[in-house]
């Protein structure tokens, strides 16, 4: 396990890794690398990472010049940064898929530009019944670009969850 600022990371998937954990792919995978914080008693906690390319953001329709990346898949990568820390709470989990059914307190800031290096921190709060509630913050270093909080539905699928 290797240091990272807050707590030791257990666990990081990138690539293929990262693509058994979640059913997105290319255009809509919204991570580079996830990696565990905090796995255990005192709570679950992750971090996703996005680099910002120019491809990926809005145009200025007269100069074709990238703006920044639209605000919407800066929230879907916080909720795609959550599949770590729900992957094993659910009963069942090894089947088990997860809805997302409200976002709260949305705060949108700053704009990620091309070039930024988004890192999504995201926090389970509470989980009761196959319910969770999440924290997540988006950040361009320390400059904060999105924050809410989630209500992620946990359900048992027979096909594996995918």
């Amino acid at each position: 396990m290797r240091e990272h600022g807050l707590a030791p990371v257990a666990e990081r998937l990138e690539g293929e890794a990262l693509q058994r954990l979640l059913p997105h792919r290319f255009p809509f995978l919204f991570l580079d690398s996830l990696e565990a914080l905090e796995n255990g008693a005192n709570g679950r906690r992750a971090r996703g990472v996005k680099r910002v390319t120019g491809g990926e953001c809005l145009l200025d329709p007269v100069t074709g010049v990238p703006l920044h990346w639209p605000n919407l898949l800066v929230l879907e990568g916080l909720a795609q940064a959550t599949a770590l820390i729900l992957a094993d709470v659910a009963d069942g989990a090894a089947a088990a898929i997860g809805y997302f059914a409200r976002m709260e307190q949305v705060k949108l800031r700053d704009p990620a530009l091309p070039g930024d290096t988004l890192a999504f921190d995201v926090e389970l709060l509470r989980m009761r019944g196959g319910v969770a509630r999440i924290r997540g913050e988006a950040r361009v270093g320390t400059r904060l670009v999105a924050r809410a909080i989630f209500t992620v539905a946990l359900r048992a699928t027979a096909d594996g969850g995918r």
